[in-house]
């Protein structure tokens, strides 16, 4: 905006960057003056206090489940997918717990914390940043919910993993994409 001398940069989560614009144009715009705004000391407080507030949200649900201790430890080999995901196997009896995914190229094992976010770094083709914080809890005894936030980029990824007997279906959601906001949903046998 070469008329207001400023720049508007937006690195936006969000999968309607439209509405995002609306509220720039709405209130951002008019508020940009000809001269410098007056310090107001009231105002940077408030701002600085509810950014020491903010946090990345962790999966609600349950700690544990009656069925993980007999879900630990195998591994699920996937189905043909486009994903190019091999396997994935499941850690529950360690804190926290550990998902091991095997890919066509390459091995990727990540902690996921309950009510608490871990770190670690996971590839992903798609995005610059390898950082992770991993979130996971079990929606029922056979489901569990996982969360991760590449949080140095606007990413989030949703795994579900629906557990029956010796079978995994899994599905993805990603929280911004240029395609579909689900993934191929997989599938996958104990063997």
């Amino acid at each position: 905006m070469p008329d207001k001398d400023a720049v508007l940069a937006i690195t936006s989560g969000s999968s309607d960057m439209q509405g995002i614009m609306n509220l720039a144009w709405e209130y951002l715009l008019p508020g940009i003056g000809k001269n410098a705004l007056p310090p107001d000391d009231e105002a940077l407080k408030l701002l600085n206090d509810k950014l020491q507030g903010l946090a990345i949200s962790t999966v609600e649900g349950e700690d544990n489940s009656p069925n993980a201790s007999s879900i630990s430890g195998k591994t699920y080999i996937m189905e043909p997918n486009n994903l190019g995901i091999k396997s994935i196997s499941f850690n529950f009896n360690s804190s926290p717990d550990v998902i091991t995914i095997n890919g066509e190229k390459s091995e990727q094992s990540f902690s996921v914390g309950y009510s608490s976010m871990e770190l670690g770094s996971m590839i992903s083709p798609q995005l610059v940043s390898r950082e992770i914080a991993v979130s996971g809890a079990w929606d029922s005894p056979d489901k569990y919910h996982v969360k991760i936030v590449y949080y140095e980029t606007p990413h989030e990824i949703e795994y579900t993993f629906q557990f029956n007997e010796d079978k995994l279906i899994w599905d993805t959601d990603l929280n911004v994409s240029f395609g579909p906001l689900g993934l191929e949903q997989l599938k996958g046998n104990v063997r």
